[in-house]
């Protein structure tokens, strides 16, 4: 049967026709044509409004619907162009947000519009290596879009992500919990778009640090028996960098200058009746600078001369807040507490005992394990150090206590 108004084709039992929305009564579904009048047209009128209704309610239904800190509703998804679904995330968010690698992204400032002078950072969760301190930057253009998999050499993983506005990197939006994953699209939006929370600037100040090594030739002569000896070596300290700013004067490089020092003066003071054995060499080395939380892993790496001129090493590890220059636990960057490290650090060291079949004693190993310096901190893991007096390596291993990821209770 056709419409009576605009002659398309209907199908049996439909009460209007879908694409004029002309009401057709039920004298029409069985073949008699409608009468045209007043109060047909009225009848029409309320069913294609109808229609028009119970459509716009579906959309607004397709709509999540959020409530953000200051209480205020936020509709968490739009949609425009057909299909096509667009996102609204507010920076500073908490939720782990799970994208894909092409997935589109469009980046606003603090006018709610996309940044078309800027750059995004994106920052492993578990901190920046030293190798790769700014972490991957890409600098915006053109309406603030982009995806991640526009990043060079970039992995999947959980970043925290930073967006700048215009040249000037000191100030940026941040969200932390960037997840970058591969994942069924079903149901996900095409797009997102990051804004300012409503009301809330929300721009943070930020830093970025990294490490330079200064070399410098320590140079030491002693008397050994009636016969002179000495030697001439590079030992290393670091000094942590930040962008533009002299930060030399900072309590944590004076700290980590002032160790280098102490030890150079104590291998010019040896002498053969002090018990402890010659110092020949001294290098420290930033093994991780976390950006987000502003933490620093120092590793010092010692060598030993001996009578026979044969030469030992050992290793030891510190932890510190980089802007107070503080000694921090290594645990705690992990949200564990002391007592779980120590217990993790024993079983590692008894299995890496067993597997390599040695005997360590059991006072040996609680002593390593309850000292802070025996102990480096990584992105990753936590590290114990078993120096070569106790593995019978030559080196010093550094065995995995599996805690993993960073915890919530680390600084913020």
């Amino acid at each position: 049967m056709k419409c009576p108004k605009c002659g398309s084709i209907i199908d049996p039992g439909k009460k209007f026709c879908i694409h004029c929305g002309c009401a057709v009564d039920d004298e029409y579904l069985h073949g008699i044509p409608v009468q045209s009048g007043r109060k047909s047209r009225q009848k029409g009128t309320h069913i294609a409004l109808g229609a028009l209704i119970v459509v716009a309610l579906a959309i607004a239904s397709a709509c999540m619907v959020g409530v953000n800190d200051e209480g205020k509703t936020l509709l968490s998804h739009v949609f425009s162009g057909g299909s096509d679904a667009v996102r609204i995330v507010r920076y500073g968010g908490s939720d782990d947000l799970c994208v894909n690698p092409d997935t589109k992204i469009v980046v606003c400032g603090s006018n709610g519009e996309p940044i078309d002078d800027g750059a995004v950072q994106l920052i492993p969760r578990g901190g920046a290596a030293v190798g790769d301190r700014d972490g991957a930057v890409l600098s915006l253009k053109q309406g603030g879009s982009f995806s991640f998999d526009s990043f060079s050499d970039i992995a999947l993983g959980d970043y925290c992500m930073r967006v700048f506005e215009g040249s000037q990197r000191k100030e940026a939006y941040e969200y932390a919990h960037i997840v970058i994953d591969v994942k069924d699209e079903a149901g996900e939006p095409d797009s997102i778009r990051f804004k300012p929370a409503d009301g809330i600037e929300g721009l943070k100040q930020v830093r970025h640090y990294g490490v330079e090594e200064t070399k410098q030739t320590v140079n030491v002569s002693y008397t050994k028996g009636s016969e002179t000896h000495g030697y001439s070596n590079q030992w290393a300290y670091v000094q942590i960098t930040e962008d533009n700013d002299d930060i030399s004067s900072w309590a944590i490089n004076q700290r980590l200058k002032e160790r280098f020092d102490a030890a150079g003066e104590n291998a010019r003071n040896w002498t053969e009746t002090s018990g402890d054995p010659l110092e020949t060499g001294y290098a420290q080395s930033a093994v991780m600078l976390d950006q987000l939380r502003e933490l620093a892993s120092i590793k010092c790496s010692f060598t030993y001369g001996d009578e026979s001129g044969d030469e030992s090493s050992a290793m030891t590890g510190s932890f510190f807040d980089i802007q107070t220059g503080d000694p921090v636990s290594p645990e705690s960057y992990f949200g564990i507490t002391q007592e779980n490290r120590n217990a993790k650090a024993q079983s590692a060291i008894k299995r890496y005992a067993e597997s390599n079949g040695i005997d360590i004693d059991a006072v040996d190993i609680q002593s390593v394990v309850c000292d802070d310096a025996s102990y480096l901190v990584e992105a990753d893991d936590l590290y114990v150090i078993l120096n070569p007096s106790m593995s019978g390596e030559a080196t010093a291993q550094l065995l995995p206590l599996g805690v993993s990821k960073i915890g919530d209770q680390g600084k913020k």
